[in-house]
């Protein structure tokens, strides 16, 4: 079904067996589990609702390629030009979430099937909810092919920059008229 109907199915057995936390944790072995204790006792302070596991935050000698910089240097740009909000990196698959947003995307219709990425970032800080990252330590991809090899990443930015015309658009039917008089 793809990557966000997989995602969306975890929060929904999440939601519903009443958890107050969960991790999302991309199976491409670049994520160190050693990162999950920190992960989770900075979850459980309650000073964020979506906590992401930034590479960037430390030396950790991940090598991104010439296309994942440009992406993410693009998304961090846009992410701050329209929220405000600086994140350092938007495309990290190892994120901490919290019952409040994982509820809401449990909800069908209300989560990307294909790629939940710098969109999702984006209508989350719209809607009030606070966003931290902290330091984690990645390594390279040793096996396996990304699911942005080839001319997908052509079509994923397509996919994301129509996303977040419409997340900026909903945004904007949706904010309150004032009044009046």
């Amino acid at each position: 079904l793809g990557y966000g109907a997989a995602l969306q199915t975890g929060y929904q057995y999440a939601f519903a067996k009443g958890y107050r936390y969960l991790i999302q944790f991309d199976a491409d072995d670049q994520h160190d589990p050693a990162s999950l204790p920190s992960m989770i006792d900075e979850l459980k302070k309650g000073e964020s609702d979506i906590l992401i596991g930034s590479r960037y935050l430390v030396d950790s000698g991940f090598a991104a390629g010439f296309m994942k910089k440009l992406a993410t240097g693009f998304f961090r740009w846009l992410i701050a030009r329209l929220t405000g909000v600086k994140v350092s990196d938007p495309t990290s698959g190892l994120r901490g979430i919290a019952s409040k947003v994982f509820g809401y995307y449990s909800v069908r219709d209300r989560f990307p099937a294909d790629f939940p990425d710098a969109d999702i970032l984006i209508q989350m800080i719209l809607q009030g909810y606070r966003v931290k990252e902290i330091p984690v330590q990645m390594r390279q991809r040793l096996a396996g092919v990304s699911m942005h090899a080839g001319l997908k990443p052509f079509f994923y930015m397509l996919k994301i920059m129509l996303s977040i015309g419409i997340v900026i658009l909903r945004h904007q039917l949706t904010k309150k008229v004032p009044d009046h008089e």
